[in-house]
């Protein structure tokens, strides 16, 4: 699932094609009807951007390459990589 699926699934915002008049209509549509995307978009970043999803995706990464034997062919050491938010 990509952020548009994202975005139109969880009605946290208004995706549209990189052209100036659609993309002011989508900043129209954001300006009236702010709330109502404002309400559902701190909900949203937990469930799909949360630390803990963010080093899940990570740890399944990792978990594939290492059985598919890439860390060793590629002589590749796996640091603990630390995630500070300020």
């Amino acid at each position: 699932m990509g952020i548009q699926d994202i975005i139109a699934k969880e009605k946290c915002g208004v995706v549209s094609e990189p052209e100036a008049g659609e993309m002011a209509k989508a900043i129209g549509k954001l300006k009236e009807n702010y709330s109502f995307y404002g309400n559902n978009c701190l909900p949203t970043i937990k469930e799909y951007f949360s630390v803990e999803k963010f080093i899940e995706s990570y740890r399944a990464v990792y978990s594939e390459l290492a059985g598919k034997g890439a860390f060793k062919q590629w002589r590749i050491k796996v640091l603990p990589v630390l995630i500070c938010c300020f």
